[in-house]
């Protein structure tokens, strides 16, 4: 827990504004691609898990001259350097192929596609809009309008803004591809990429049918198998092996169990014998000794 007083006094003197993430839990936020550059950056972010988090920071807006940020808004300003400014404009140049491509591609669901410098790890987040909802915001207003079916799909046919990372070896296969010539299964690896990262990045997704298929193909190619395999039954059978080692080591512990290794009354005579032994024993010492 913190302040944003405490917040405040914590942020580098350069920054302008009070970064936050909201979402359904502190892990599934801090393992947000969106806040993996600020962190790299060692800027502080504020992790929102409930669900009033976000409408009391809309309606708060600012707080000591300092804007609040929603970081997976469409219109969040990753803190760039010069050099940063530098590089993002000549990749803008290099990936154009490539954005105008997935741009097409995800027409239906999709303003605008951008390369960023705020992804790490990942090769691809997807943002709100400028005036569009956070993933948080999203799934709130989809509960809210569950009883209203017009309303309701007017929240998820809201377009989303595609964030690329050029560093990632996925998007530079993409675009090595895009700039040759694009097959169906880019086409297919580039919807895959855009669903899981919509997953990634918070959203629920609405056609997990057609995920799951695509899902399905590239595990088939990991795995050798063809994708037209079909899912048929087999002859079982008739017997099984036996599993022999296993019963002969269950009847050895049951015999050990119902049969002592010796009888109490051979005990009771060895232990009789060794007193009688070490007895003698101790005689002759004491003798030699005297």
């Amino acid at each position: 827990m913190t302040s944003l007083d405490d917040y405040i006094d914590r942020a580098k003197k350069s920054q302008n504004g009070i970064y936050y993430l909201s979402g359904e839990s502190k892990e599934s936020i801090s393992n947000s691609p969106l806040i993996q550059g600020l962190i790299k950056k060692n800027y502080e972010v504020l992790l929102l898990d409930d669900p009033i988090d976000e409408y009391t920071m809309q309606h708060l807006n600012e707080y000591e001259k300092k804007k609040l940020i929603n970081i997976g808004k469409g219109d969040f300003k990753f803190p760039e350097t010069d050099d940063d400014k530098l590089k993002l404009k000549k990749l803008k140049k290099m990936y154009q192929p490539l954005t105008e491509w997935l741009k097409k591609q995800y027409s239906e669901n999709v303003d605008n596609v951008n390369i960023s410098l705020k992804l790490v790890d990942d090769p691809m987040a997807v943002v709100s809009s400028e005036h569009g909802y956070s993933a948080s915001m999203e799934r709130i207003a989809k509960s809210q309008a569950f009883a209203s079916k017009g309303k309701f799909e007017g929240v998820t046919k809201m377009k989303k803004t595609v964030e690329i990372n050029p560093y990632h070896p996925f998007v530079r296969e993409l675009l090595e591809r895009v700039k040759s010539e694009v097959d169906q299964d880019t086409e297919e690896s580039a919807k895959l990429l855009y669903e899981v990262s919509l997953i990634n990045s918070g959203y629920q997704l609405e056609e997990t049918n057609t995920f799951s298929n695509r899902f399905y193909k590239v595990m088939s190619d990991a795995m050798g198998i063809p994708r037209d395999s079909k899912v048929e039954e087999f002859e079982l059978e008739d017997s099984l092996p036996e599993e022999e080692s296993g019963n002969e080591a269950e009847t050895e512990q049951q015999i050990l169990d119902e049969k002592p290794l010796i009888s109490d009354e051979a005990e009771q005579n060895a232990f009789e014998n060794l007193e009688t032994t070490i007895g003698g024993e101790n005689q002759a010492t004491t003798e030699t000794d005297l």
